[in-house]
């Protein structure tokens, strides 16, 4: 048998019972309860294999489910064997419920058995022992669903502090008070203590005035990190939930805010902080700026069972060990009814329109699924994106395995292993790594989670992005010299265009496309607070915001790319190209092709052959039947 057979191709369809359409799901692994799927494995006939099977084990289980799969025709010169599986049963022979399994196919052959799995579409990968052909199998609950208004959306995130100055809030006492266009203050070297005391009075008056702006962009969401009254500029110590901070406009501002963009048909979400509060706040009271109540000041207090002390007043759990934010009990039922009854009631009702949840990680799975239960009931509408950095399907957070994507918690998540991907890509030609984060993402998680989910370039967390695609380390640097460093003319230019390239695929990609502020107008730094310069008005980048408000444009004009299926057709070092197809049948899709190198690469269709110009993007609008000719693709 020769070694290019040692990969065996398979197919599957999948069938809900509720429906009697069937849809190619070769590219999904990802199904919900009361599905029935059928997959199809097609083996060389040369290999005269005589048995088939595939394997199904729940996560961390050792019963493993064996299904015979029937021999049922010939392919040209393959053998096609199939197997359905229904995944209630499923359900019921493992005692699981929803959740993560595992499969492998096991293929006998006069030459033996071979094993196969892996997360790869459409092929499988041959491994040495059953124990390491393994490949991810989720069932979810049947009905989860995702806001459809999300989906093909645009998202403008906002840290409202450095966004725009309306001049219409004053500074709170014993802040700092900087210029536009100073750089923000910084510690000493990374990781030392810092007060986070600076500001510029970006406000909410700022963000309303700036709505045509933003509607310029394509944005149809804008994200607003924690607006809440807080004593830092980034307001994740959270002094009074209750109260949008007297700095950025108050609560009068906000609701402005909410029915000005509604009227430009714009929503806006916030940042739920439910992990932690500050250490200076009414809940916890530390310093005595909320009188004498709070949990530090009293054990009498009631918010005092919503925090963990292992020594009162002054040992207590902290978030990540940073003192000023003491880490909230999110299963006692008190902070419970706190969130349910006042936090979520006055702010739904207000017209968020959905929460980026902080720190998921850090939540129980019961906080989540209550927090999802009562945002649905007051819209069921309302998105809820956690804040995951890895992949989500499979994520063991604290020595458990998440059930983010199970269908009763998030509707879907940060995309953060995709923006390392494209920027891995980008700047070396990680060409599996971009597979894994795209084909190999898209397989392990729920279509409907991929859909709304946040693809991210930047954030306030990162390097700004141009900075990234300059290409130049910052680990060596000092943080005053991360301060200073810009790039040089030369890497600007280079780094541009790979700006330029990687937002034109996240908009072509499944899920929603993301600008960080000011990364449409030219804003470089380093991470945290260097990412947190303030939008640099009147001096944009032209070409930069050109191109991200005509990007916006073809995004919000193609209605395939809110829902449309995800195919890779060819990936090297250099080309990333992929298809976006109709999940009706309809004879066309859409083809993208990135081309990273510093060449022209051409690509050969059935309709003809088409240039794509060094470090860019094609996109073409294509019938199905202009099939790729990838053989043809040469640089």
């Amino acid at each position: 048998m020769e070694n290019r057979e040692c990969q065996v191709e398979y197919y599957e369809f999948k069938r809900i019972k509720k429906g009697d359409s069937y849809n190619d799901a070769s590219l999904f692994g990802a199904f919900p309860d009361d599905a029935e799927v059928t997959f199809i494995l097609s083996a060389p006939r040369s290999d005269s294999v005589f048995e088939v099977k595939l394997a199904v084990a729940p996560d961390g289980g050792n019963e493993t489910t064996f299904y015979g799969a029937d021999f049922f025709e010939i392919n040209g010169s393959r053998d096609m064997f199939r197997v359905t599986v229904k995944m209630d049963e499923l359900i019921i022979k493992t005692g699981k419920g929803t959740g993560l399994f595992f499969c492998r196919w096991e293929v006998k052959s006069f030459s033996g058995t071979r094993y196969f799995g892996g997360e790869l579409s459409k092929k499988l990968t041959e491994y040495p022992s059953p124990e390491t052909a393994r490949r991810q199998l989720l069932v979810f609950s049947r009905g989860f669903e995702t806001p459809e208004c999300f989906k093909g959306s645009v998202v403008y995130q906002i840290f409202p502090d450095r966004f725009r100055k309306s001049g219409k809030c004053g500074p709170k006492a014993g802040t700092v008070s900087k210029k536009w266009d100073d750089c923000p203050s910084f510690p000493e070297y990374p990781g030392a203590h810092h007060p986070n005391n600076d500001f510029f009075g970006g406000d909410i008056f700022g963000i309303e005035e700036k709505l045509d702006y933003l509607s310029s962009l394509g944005v149809t969401v804008i994200y607003l990190n924690p607006i809440f009254e807080s004593e830092s500029n980034h307001r994740y110590d959270t002094g009074n939930m209750m109260k949008v901070d007297s700095s950025l406009g108050g609560d009068a501002a906000f609701r402005s805010l909410i029915s000005r963009a509604k009227g430009k048909g714009i929503k806006i979400i916030l940042d739920g902080v439910f992990n932690h509060v500050g250490s200076d706040s009414v809940y916890f009271n530390r310093y005595g700026r909320y009188g004498e109540g709070g949990a530090y000041k009293s054990k009498e207090s009631e918010y005092y069972p919503w925090f963990f002390f292992d020594e009162y007043p002054n040992s207590y759990r902290t978030w990540w060990g940073v003192e000023i934010l003491p880490k909230v009990n999110c299963d006692e039922l008190s902070y419970r009814d706190f969130i349910k009854d006042k936090f979520l009631k006055k702010w739904m009702d207000c017209g968020v329109s959905g929460w980026r949840i902080d720190v998921a990680d850090e939540l129980s799975d019961s906080f989540l699924s209550f927090l999802r239960e009562n945002v649905k009931k007051s819209d069921p509408d309302a998105v809820l994106i956690g804040e995951v950095w890895e992949d989500a399907s499979n994520k063991i957070s604290y020595g458990n395995r998440r059930e983010y994507l199970y269908g009763n918690e998030l509707d879907g998540v940060m995309n953060y292993p995709l923006r390392d991907a494209l920027i891995s890509y980008m700047l070396s030609g990680n060409a599996e790594r971009l597979r894994d984060a795209t084909e190999g993402q898209y397989r392990r998680y729920p279509k409907q989670s991929s859909d709304v989910s946040f693809n991210i370039l930047g954030s306030h967390d990162t390097v700004r992005i141009l900075t990234a695609m300059g290409g130049e380390p910052c680990s060596d640097k000092t943080n005053d010299e991360k301060s200073k460093s810009r790039l040089s003319a030369m890497d600007r230019k280079l780094a541009k265009k790979r700006l330029m390239a990687a937002y034109s695929t996240i908009c072509m990609l499944p899920g929603v496309p993301v600008i960080y502020y000011g990364d449409e107008a030219g804003c470089e730094g380093y991470g945290d607070p260097f990412c947190r310069g303030t939008f640099p008005w009147e001096n944009e980048d032209g070409e930069l915001l050109s191109f991200f408000r005509e990007a916006g444009k073809e995004r919000r004009k193609e209605p395939l790319l809110a829902k449309g299926l995800f195919e890779i057709v060819y990936l090297d070092s250099d080309v990333f190209a992929f298809l976006r197809t109709p999940e009706n049948g309809e004879e066309y899709a859409l083809l993208t092709v990135l081309n990273r190198s510093e060449k022209t690469v051409e690509i050969s269709l059935n309709a003809g052959t088409f240039g794509i110009g060094p470090v860019s993007v094609l996109k073409k609008r294509i019938t199905l039947s202009e099939a790729v000719l990838l053989t043809d693709l040469y640089g």
